[in-house]
């Protein structure tokens, strides 16, 4: 359980009912420390593989936003992971809970020597490759 003095109307437990109940105790200690590091300016979740680190932020959007703390929340991942991120969201809020909008740019590949024609072109464009 967590309680914001500086913000009151940060919700007594982060989680919602229904999340509250999958989550394991560390799950809960990290979404608390992931609350109090927004407060603080950001944070790192840096755990292990497989500790449930994506469903933690659910959590901590779904509750942020729910305390009318944030209004819209930014999640930037590589393009193999866009899908898995909006499908976690999906999987554990209720329909309607968030408006879900997955932004996505087709991949593109630059061989070595494009590559390092445009870093020639942005750091010294007077010289040509």
């Amino acid at each position: 359980m967590l309680r914001s003095s500086a913000h009151p109307g940060a919700p007594r437990a982060l989680e919602r009912a229904s999340l509250h109940k999958r989550m394991h105790r560390h799950q809960h200690a990290g979404v608390a420390w992931l609350f109090q590091a927004h407060l603080q300016g950001g944070g790192i979740l840096g755990d292990e593989p497989g500790l449930g680190k994506t469903f933690q932020v659910v959590v901590l959007v779904d509750a942020l936003i729910s305390a009318s703390l944030v209004q819209r929340v930014l999640i930037v991942a590589p393009a193999e992971m866009v899908a898995m991120w909006a499908a976690e969201f999906k999987k554990f809020l209720p329909r309607g809970a968030l408006e879900l909008t997955v932004l996505q740019r087709e991949v593109q590949t630059l061989d070595a020597q494009d590559h390092l024609r445009r870093l020639v072109d942005i750091e010294a464009p007077d010289h040509s490759i």
